[in-house]
């Protein structure tokens, strides 16, 4: 057995036999050596296994951990343990001692924790702290650059976010300040309409064009619409329900409104939708509202100078014209006779010429008084120019025996109106008026002129019937219109047999340089020689033979156009030709322009087509449709003689047009004539603010061009530059680029 200095505390050692007799002991041996303890709980166990360790009862009955080993070579069992209190003890302290190990070890892992998580999160929070400022609304901050790299990184893009929207702010501000200068300057009024609630809000803009204090204003509809006269606001209405249910994109429609000094304001409000809920109906819509009282009085000025006589106030030719158009529609849809009466008084001349033109105009504006006061106000008085007056009466019923009646009796009470006295400085005077009439419905007239052009028969033969009467237009008169049927009759010859030729009228520049050229018909008479389109072409349109002409004229047109584009210094010219109304209102009009234009190979976009505002006195529709046709290939449009008709004012704005023509009878007295100046400078003006070129017809004196020149016109076409000329001529023309000189440019 080994010393016991070299045995663990309280170690104890037995050694057995296979028996179970104890061999030796390290303590307490004379009590227990040479004892057989084969019947002890624990000895069993060792015996039975020879080789473990167990926690038992030792034999002084005190409990232990033990553990046994066979000795080799010998059937010996050697048994050592330590009792359970000093065993234990150890493990305690071994357990005592990993646990303040552990402990210790905790304590640094907290520590270290401790110090990254204050490393990591301390910048995380900094960057959380200037995300909340951010959010306050304080946009200054930005997050510290500290921390790992990740976190640093981190920072670095966050910053860059900040600047990013701080700059993105910056030009939007500038962006919204821009706008609204530009809406300021402009003068546009934002609305934004709320259609669940039915409110529509109105920019501080809208209160101050209406005349009121600057300040935004929210208005209930019913309440905004009473102030929009009745009239106007169906139109508004039936506007926004064309938008609401998709019939239309966006919302446009021109109404007055009463501003604050009890004045009607002219409006323009566009806009569209701009919200919509779960099942599609329109929830939203924003855009806004523009001043156009100047514009509206401009049109409407234009109008009075263009349709009304500067002297009686009285509508002019062409606005008689319109109203003949429209008595031709009406009747013909209620069948219902119109009457025409034309008047004109006998010896005015001498009379004028006698107490002078002072004394004539008053006596002028005398008999218009007069004639207003013989009608209804659904009856036009009209004057044509010189002591000529026309009177359109309307609803004289379904039979030719009533109208005729009536008109007669307006024809007898009109004439002695005109005979009562006039009183003019002083003086009395008395003159007298020969009255011719005519009934017309809408089957009986062909042409709006028609009319004009019998009542106009009838008065000659009251003058020649001996003067102061009235005269009912009747068929005998025809024989006087032999020598015009007999022009007819050539015409229609001479349509069959091409005896007709084109002369082409330079278009210039301010500069000089010929930009383009007018198709200008004339017809080789064999006898009468060259006869002017202003003797033949009305007798072609009267007669129907204007189809088959005009389009030898666009035929011959093209053609030419072909032959011009391989020569470089005609190649850029542009052709102009005439289209009357007739032609345009026939259903094949489209699909022979386009056959034409196919067949000779023209370029469409040197061609521009002619119209006088006669195409708008019906079909505008059918005519708009069929002018965008022509326009997809190319084809220009041009609107001839602008300002000679009624119905282009309504209808300029949706025209496919791309130039407008001041008609040469405003240009001819431009200089002369006060009305006729400020006509053809309001046309200038329209066509300039709707993006249109302006071509003046008829300028014949440099002053002419000058004054055109001075007011915004750069084009012009008249006799100053070239007369028509043909094909050879006009060549040697445009090659010697003749320059007009004119010291005024």
């Amino acid at each position: 057995l080994p010393a016991a200095d070299m045995l663990p505390e309280a170690t104890i050692i037995t050694i057995i036999d296979g028996a179970g007799t104890v061999l030796s002991r390290s303590t307490d041996a004379g009590k227990f050596v040479g004892r057989n303890i084969r019947n002890v709980g624990m000895v069993e166990v060792v015996l039975f296994r020879r080789n473990g360790t167990m926690r038992a009862t030792s034999l002084e009955n005190i409990e232990g951990l033990y553990g046994y080993v066979p000795v080799p070579g010998t059937d010996w069992i050697v048994i050592a343990g330590r009792t359970a209190d000093v065993a234990l003890a150890s493990a305690r302290r071994a357990a005592l001692s990993s646990a303040l190990i552990g402990f210790t070890i905790l304590a640094g892992v907290l520590l270290l924790a401790w110090y990254f998580a204050k490393r990591i999160a301390g910048p995380i929070l900094d960057i959380r702290q200037v995300a909340a400022r951010v959010a306050d609304g304080d946009w200054s901050h930005r997050a510290p650059h500290a921390g790992p790299l990740e976190i640093r990184e981190v920072a670095t893009q966050f910053n860059h976010m900040l600047d990013a929207i701080v700059a993105a702010q910056k030009r939007q501000l500038e962006s919204e300040q821009r706008l609204r200068l530009a809406m300021e300057g402009s003068r546009l009024a934002l609305w934004d309409f709320d259609l669940v609630v039915g409110q529509v809000y109105l920019s501080e803009t809208w209160s101050e064009l209406i005349g009121g204090p600057r300040q935004e204003t929210v208005y209930r509809v019913n309440d905004l619409l009473a102030g929009v006269p009745p009239e106007d606001a169906k139109a508004a209405h039936d506007a926004l329900i064309a938008t609401v249910k998709g019939m239309t994109v966006d919302f446009s429609v021109e109404h007055r409104f009463v501003g604050a000094a009890g004045n009607l304001i002219w409006f323009l409000s566009q806009g569209r939708v701009t919200e919509r809920d779960s099942r599609g109906r329109v929830t939203r819509m924003v855009g806004v509202c523009r001043d156009i009282s100047e514009r509206k009085a401009t049109a409407l000025e234009i109008e009075r100078l263009a349709f009304y006589d500067s002297l009686t106030e009285l509508p002019n030719r062409r606005l008689l014209m319109n109203r003949l158009a429209q008595a031709g529609l009406e009747s013909r849809r209620r069948h219902q006779y119109f009457a025409l009466l034309f008047v004109d008084l006998d010896s005015f001349k001498a009379l004028n010429d006698t107490l002078g033109h002072a004394q004539g105009d008053a006596l002028l504006r005398e008999v218009a008084l007069r004639l207003r006061a013989c009608v209804r106000d659904s009856d036009t008085v009209a004057r044509l120019g010189g002591d000529e007056f026309v009177v359109l009466l309307g609803d004289l019923g379904a039979e030719t025996h009533q109208a005729a009646h009536h008109a007669e009796a307006l024809g007898l009470k009109i004439g002695m109106a005109l005979e009562n006295t006039y009183h003019l400085l002083n003086a009395t005077y008395r003159l007298t008026a020969s009255i011719g009439i005519t009934l017309f419905d809408g089957d009986d007239v062909d042409d709006i002129n028609q009319p004009l052009r019998r009542a106009d028969l009838a008065m000659f033969q009251a003058k020649a019937d001996g003067r102061n009467t009235l005269r009912f237009y009747d068929r005998e008169m025809n024989a006087r219109l032999l020598a015009r049927l007999e022009l007819g009759n050539e015409l229609r010859n001479a349509v069959a047999q091409s005896q007709f030729i084109l002369h082409y009228q330079p278009q210039v520049t301010a500069e000089g340089r010929v930009i383009g050229v007018e198709a200008l018909v004339r017809w080789e008479h064999p006898q009468r020689g060259i006869v002017s389109p202003v003797e033949f072409i009305p007798l072609a349109e009267d007669t129907g033979l204007i189809l088959p002409l005009g389009r030898w004229v666009l035929e011959q047109a093209c053609i030419q156009l072909v032959a011009w584009a391989s020569v470089p210094e005609l190649m850029h010219l542009t052709m102009a030709v005439n289209v009357s109304a007739i032609q345009l209102y026939q259903k094949d009009f489209t699909a022979t322009v386009l056959e034409i234009v196919a067949r000779t190979g023209v370029l469409p976009t040197r061609l521009k087509l002619e119209l006088t505002e006669g195409v708008l006195l019906k079909n505008i529709e059918e005519t708009i449709a069929k002018m965008r046709v022509l326009r997809e290939i190319g084809i220009e449009f041009s609107l001839d003689d602008f300002g000679t008709g009624y119905s282009s004012l309504a209808y300029l704005k949706r025209l496919p047009i791309d130039q407008l023509k001041i008609d040469q009878t405003f240009v001819r007295d431009v200089l002369i004539d006060a009305n006729d100046a400020t006509i053809a400078k309001m046309v200038i003006t329209l066509g300039q603010s709707l993006g249109l070129n302006v071509i003046a017809e008829g300028v014949e004196q440099a002053e002419q061009k000058s004054f055109l020149l001075k007011h915004g016109c750069r084009s012009y076409q008249g006799y100053l530059f070239s007369k028509p000329l043909p094909p050879d001529m006009l060549a040697v023309f445009v090659k010697e680029q003749f320059l007009v000189t004119d010291s005024s440019t």
